[in-house]
């Protein structure tokens, strides 16, 4: 199975059942939903009809990805729960989280490969399945490709 097959899957799934969106934006919400859940890839590409579909969001519930792109995501005095995955990415912009408890199973904070942005952490808590950071008074700061993978 290539990529050219995975990229032709996913642009029949935004065009039949995800219309009201871009097809390049769902194609890269489902490469990083894949980059963080690889058996999703078998899933998206044995898509063919309604049922297939509803396979695929059985899979992702539970999986909050937030892309700060070039703008500004602020977090401040939240709750924030995801059953599966949680992925704060500055990218080439900013992600700021204060006063605010995240938890998820796999958590991961920071930039992608490519980013160039920068995430601040201050007076939070992070916690994964196994590891939580925690505190008041502290601050992490996170800039370009760097990232906390907590699992």
């Amino acid at each position: 199975m290539s990529e050219e097959q995975l990229s032709s899957a996913i642009a029949e799934i935004a065009s039949k059942y995800l219309s009201n969106f871009q097809i390049e934006s769902v194609k890269d919400l489902f490469e990083r939903l894949i980059n963080l859940k690889p058996s999703l890839k078998e899933v998206v590409l044995n898509a063919k009809d309604p049922n297939g579909i509803e396979h695929i969001f059985n899979e992702i519930t539970g999986i909050l990805n937030a892309d700060a792109g070039t703008g500004t995501i602020n977090i401040d005095n939240a709750l924030i729960t995801a059953i599966q995955t949680a992925t704060f990415d500055h990218d080439q912009g900013t992600v700021t989280i204060s006063n605010t408890t995240v938890s998820a199973p796999k958590l991961i904070t920071g930039g992608n490969a490519n980013a160039t942005g920068e995430t601040m952490i201050q007076d939070s808590t992070l916690k994964s399945r196994g590891t939580q950071i925690t505190g008041n008074g502290f601050q992490i700061k996170i800039t370009d490709g760097a990232r906390i993978v907590q699992n």
